[in-house]
């Protein structure tokens, strides 16, 4: 690829971030530990589930 191709296409890449609405990072974070604390709930990733104990587990062997 080309010098000019390349500038071309870093310029393209550069117009289309600058329509990129941007808000700021504090409203981004209290936007996301809103979100989290809304859903946070019903995420399994979060929630504390009680292990799955093998039905013969009570057995010696």
């Amino acid at each position: 690829m080309s010098c000019v191709n390349h500038a071309r296409k870093v310029v393209e890449q550069l117009r289309v971030e600058s329509g990129i609405e941007r808000i700021k990072v504090s409203k981004a974070a209290a936007d996301l530990m809103h979100y989290c604390e809304l859903h946070g709930r019903s995420d399994p990733l979060l929630v504390e589930h009680r292990p799955i104990t093998p039905p013969l587990s009570t057995h010696c062997c």
